[in-house]
């Protein structure tokens, strides 16, 4: 199931239990507010270190289950310079052509569009999410974003955070976007209105909030 049902087999108190891999909108929000200080780990992933192709090898229900490969090309496969990086796989489970295809393709697709990995460490606010959770993740550092926490609760259009910050109006102009956690652990998004160009840690929203 783990080699080619896109699920994991884990541990869940005394139950095991099957996490399915499966398109699904963001649960939590990690950044600097919660995130155990130099606990991240962020590695960029060079071309270099992907495969540029997958080839699976497996048996064939309809060729009395002789071993036979397929082969699925990444992005850019036809025009590369150098000698490919091919990673070469034998998958348990996968009996006929159509599924070893697709499970080729889906492996490579992984390989051309996760671009970064990251790790960090969270206290108790990983309980929130449980494994296979799709997350949002705010890096700390980064010159057009900030992740902290609330310096008060909020409760209306004002959001008082804990650091001082000045936003420029030109640079942010569009995607001045607040990502919250609500106080019943619901992911909001409200878009900032104010204030710009001035060093405040208080900031108006374009709607009520409670969190």
């Amino acid at each position: 199931v783990e080699q080619c049902g896109r699920a994991k087999i884990i541990q869940r108190g005394r139950d095991l239990v099957c996490t399915i891999e499966k398109p699904a909108t963001a649960g939590y929000t990690y950044g600097s507010g919660n995130v155990i200080t130099n606990s991240e780990r962020l590695k960029i992933l060079r071309s270099s270190e992907k495969s540029d192709g997958i080839e699976i090898r497996y048996r064939d229900k309809d060729k009395n289950f002789a071993y036979e490969t397929v082969f699925a090309k990444g992005e850019g496969f036809d025009t590369l310079t150098r000698v490919p990086n091919v990673a070469k796989l034998n998958v348990k489970g996968v009996n006929n052509r159509d599924q070893a295809l697709r499970e080729a393709t889906f492996r490579q697709q992984l390989s051309d569009t996760i671009k970064r990995q990251v790790q960090f460490n969270v206290g108790i606010s990983g309980l929130a999410s449980l494994v296979g959770d799709v997350v949002y993740y705010q890096q700390g550092g980064e010159i057009l974003s900030y992740g902290g926490r609330l310096a008060e609760d909020v409760s209306g259009t004002t959001v008082v955070l804990d650091k001082e910050l000045n936003l420029s109006s030109s640079d942010y102009t569009g995607c001045k976007l607040l990502v919250i956690i609500s106080d019943t652990d619901v992911i909001e998004e409200r878009t900032i209105t104010g204030t710009f160009n001035t060093l405040t840690s208080s900031f108006t929203i374009n709607s009520s909030l409670v969190a």
